[in-house]
Formats: structure tokens, C-alpha cells, sequence
């Protein structure tokens, strides 16, 4: 092999290796920032919750008892002075959350939330006024 080509096959391989290193790294980039974003979307569900959970017990602390269905909060909300501002916040909050769900124990002393994560993954959290603050 002449100089002339081995100068060329060097420098072929040299720019393939450097477009490959640039490839892997744009693809690892791409996937690191769509895995933020899932995070980010995951903590805005988390805290979309807890908002729903201390308006439910609110609820709990007026009515002494929890609502029988969702609809029942967000028309105490409204209908309340104090938390109005918080009522078309709560119907957005409630309407992101994936798969969002809220069931009420018989005796209305504890309830249920389910949604669903980012990857689909199903979460419940309950509560209980009495157990939480007593």
C-alpha cells in the first residue's frame, strides 16, 4: 500500500470513528433528556396529588367525612370562599393525572387514589384524616 493510501484509509477510519462518537453520544443525550422529562412529568403528578389529597382533607375537617365521589370536592371547592381560586386549578390537576381514580371506604373515614406513572405503572395512595394528623 502506498503512503498516499494508507494516509486516506487512516483518515476514513479516523472520521468514521469521530461520527460514530458523535452519533452515540447525540443518542445518549436524546435519551437522557427524555428521561428527565418523564421524571419531571412524574413529580408534577406527585404533587398534583398531594393537592388533591389536602383539599379532600379539608373536606374531612368540614364535613367530617370525605366525599362520595371526586365531583363532591370540586363543588365544595368552588363553593367555598376560602379555596374558590383553587377550584379550575383542581379540575386541571385532577384531568392530568393519568388514569386518576378516587374511591371513598363505606364509612367514608378513608379513601383511595390510583393513577398511573409515566411508564404506565399504576400507584394508590390512601388516606385517613384520623390516622394522618391524630
Amino acid at each position: 500500500m502506498t503512503k498516499l493510501k494508507k494516509i486516506i484509509v487512516v483518515g476514513l477510519v479516523t472520521g468514521l470513528a469521530v461520527l460514530g462518537y458523535f452519533f452515540i453520544d447525540d443518542l445518549q443525550t436524546k435519551e437522557a433528556s427524555r428521561q428527565r422529562v418523564i421524571e419531571a412529568k412524574d413529580e408534577l403528578s406527585k404533587s398534583g396529588i398531594n393537592a388533591v389529597k389536602a383539599h379532600l382533607n379539608l373536606y374531612y375537617v368540614v364535613n367530617n367525612e370525605y366525599p362520595r365521589k371526586i365531583d363532591d370536592l370540586k363543588e365544595f371547592v368552588y363553593n367555598n370562599p376560602d379555596t374558590r381560586v383553587n377550584s379550575e386549578k383542581l379540575q386541571t390537576i385532577i384531568t392530568s393525572i393519568n388514569n386518576f381514580s378516587y374511591e371513598v371506604r363505606g364509612d367514608r373515614e378513608a379513601y383511595k387514589i390510583t393513577y398511573s406513572d409515566e411508564a404506565g405503572n399504576i400507584i394508590e395512595t390512601e388516606g385517613n384524616y384520623n390516622n394522618e394528623f391524630h
